[in-house]
């Protein structure tokens, strides 16, 4: 497609401008199926594959809602009104559940995928984060980031606490986010207090080691995701002064290699 020619300078730039943003608008409408209108700040999504749902956590201030979205029709059909600012999400497929956090409140509550209701609500630790389920077992770990850091285990099938597991740390900051290994049965807990990796055995809920990673108190470890071809887990530690990945054996625990990303401007 050609341009049209003008000799006037300043309509030409204007046309052009305009011209350049249409372009990608009209493409992009091509892709984008639907926007849908949640809660204030959807931080967390998780799927509901019995049901065919998502739902998000709306972590704004006054938001205090969960939104569930029907997949099919992708429009809203329920807004489950909750006490505190709900952050993440969990699902648990065994009993079709949705795990939220509720930092503030100190605890968790529980969500019904059927009847998209709260069933029940869990007292845990301090600030509890990012909650993960443990299918292996049915079990619902939450790491609580404040006071006495430590993890609790929820029964996914009651919805009773089986233990709480103590990290050794304390303060202001400590168990930040979770991730699995199924091949091994091990939740790997991230701990801020002294930028650790704590492995848990999913089956005793004992620690079974604690793994140095990154250099930078206080920021890292975030987040992980476990490969399962090569039994190994990935770390992403990111502070201010640095970004890297590291690289654990999911057998040993052990660090294999601890992977340098682009530095970070001071």
């Amino acid at each position: 497609m050609s341009l049209p020619i003008t000799k006037n300078k300043k309509f030409e730039s204007f046309f052009l401008a305009v011209y350049g943003f249409l372009i990608p608008a009209s493409l992009f409408s091509q892709w984008l199926e639907a926007t849908v209108q949640v809660g204030l700040n959807p931080n967390s999504l998780v799927y509901n594959s019995t049901n065919h749902k998502v739902y998000t956590a709306n972590w704004g201030y006054g938001a205090l809602s969960v939104t569930v979205i029907d997949c099919v029709t992708n429009s809203v059909i329920a807004t489950i009104p909750v006490v505190g600012s709900p952050h993440s999400l969990c699902y648990n497929l065994i009993n079709n559940k949705i795990y939220t956090n509720f930092p503030y409140g100190n605890c968790v509550r529980v969500i019904d995928g059927a009847t998209n209701s709260v069933i029940a609500t869990i007292p845990t630790g301090s600030y509890p984060y990012c909650p993960l389920h443990n299918p292996t077992n049915n079990k619902v770990y939450v790491p609580n980031y404040q006071g006495a850091h430590s993890v609790t285990v929820i029964d996914g099938a009651t919805d009773s606490i089986i233990t709480t597991i103590p990290l050794g740390t304390s303060g202001y900051i400590g168990a930040f986010d979770l991730g699995y290994n199924p091949n091994d049965n091990k939740v790997y807990c991230s701990n801020h207090a002294n930028a650790t990796v704590v492995v848990i055995d999913g089956a005793t809920d004992s620690v079974i080691k604690t793994i140095p990673v990154g250099t930078y108190l206080y920021s890292s470890p975030r987040s992980f995701v476990h490969n399962p071809t090569d039994n190994k887990v990935y770390v992403g530690n990111s502070s201010s002064s640095y970004s890297n990945v590291t690289v654990i054996d999911g057998v040993t625990d052990s660090v294999i290699k601890t992977i340098p990303m682009l530095p970070v401007p001071s």
